[in-house]
């Protein structure tokens, strides 16, 4: 999927300090968007979906829309990706 337009992989830090955040983006080759929360954001993130360990997947659609929150990782999430972009083709 990261030649596909219609999909982007956000990836969230919330559990690890900033430099070694870093060093791990850089050492796994991570692609993606990459973001590190700070301050309060953290738990208001935690709260919001309900996160209760790492990792954590939610699928989210072309509208902002949750579809799925304790989403499957890979390679069992595929089907729903593959849905997800099957609606977003017939929309185009």
């Amino acid at each position: 999927y990261a030649q596909d337009p219609r999909i982007r992989f956000v990836n969230i830090c919330l559990d690890s300090e900033k430099e070694k955040w870093l060093i791990s983006i850089q050492k796994h080759q991570l692609a993606g968007v990459n973001l590190y929360i700070e301050n309060n954001w953290n738990a208001k993130l935690r709260s919001s979906f309900n996160i209760k360990g790492i990792p954590h997947y939610i699928i989210i659609n072309p509208g902002n829309v949750m579809l799925e929150n304790f989403s499957s990782s890979a390679p069992d999430v595929k089907g729903k990706l593959d849905d997800v972009l099957a609606v977003t083709q017939e929309k185009l």
